[in-house]
């Protein structure tokens, strides 16, 4: 496990209990405002390399699209609030501009066998309709484990409880070998996302 146990007892309490919690350490003022500086200066890069971009690799291309597929591999709040943050980064202000179609999978917090299949539909329809100039971009917030797989919920319950046939994706087959468009782009914020984009790879 990537999180501490002692005697098989997870040793940090829920993320969301966390964000209350009545022992939180307050940041002053002066650190807070060296934090902001900080993320500000970070969103200023990250414009910088999205407006950089170049589309020379298809001459005469005028009316390029990204089609963004956004999966929400859990119901916990912070899983569910990742996509609205990394969406306005990506397509709010400074970030990708032009024609975007985004298509989102999120769990329904019930028993849906399913799960899988409708990630991969929603990616294989993308790639039937993306041309050349246009970009594909694939967002995956989840657990992930150590042999480079995202746990995708499939149950009721949000987090651990349930066993891992349950919860696990285990083959990430987004063939991009099926894909006219020249640009792929995978962003995956789970743990041990470089052994996903390794065995991707």
């Amino acid at each position: 496990s990537s999180w501490p146990r002692i005697n098989e007892v997870g040793y940090y309490a829920d993320d969301d209990k966390n964000a209350t919690a009545q022992d939180l350490i307050q940041p002053g003022t002066r650190k807070a405002r060296l934090a902001r500086q900080k993320v500000e200066k970070v969103d200023a890069e990250i414009t910088r390399v999205i407006r950089s971009r170049s589309r020379d690799h298809v001459p005469g291309a005028t009316d390029p699209k990204t089609y963004a597929l956004f999966i929400q591999g859990n119901t916990r709040s912070d899983f569910a609030a990742d996509i609205p943050n990394v969406q306005s980064k990506l397509f709010g202000a400074g970030g990708l501009s032009g024609n975007v179609e985004i298509s989102t999978w999120k769990p329904t917090g019930e028993v849906n066998r399913n799960a899988k299949k409708q990630v991969l539909d929603l990616y294989n329809a993308i790639c039937a309709k993306a041309r050349a100039e246009d970009t594909i971009l694939v967002y995956i917030t989840a657990h992930g484990a150590k042999e480079g797989a995202f746990f995708l919920q499939q149950g009721e319950e949000d987090d651990g409880s349930v066993v891992p046939s349950d919860y696990i994706f285990p083959d990430v087959e987004m063939d991009t070998s099926k894909c006219a468009t020249c640009h792929v782009i995978f962003i995956i914020d789970t743990c041990f996302s470089g052994q996903q984009l390794s065995r991707m790879a």
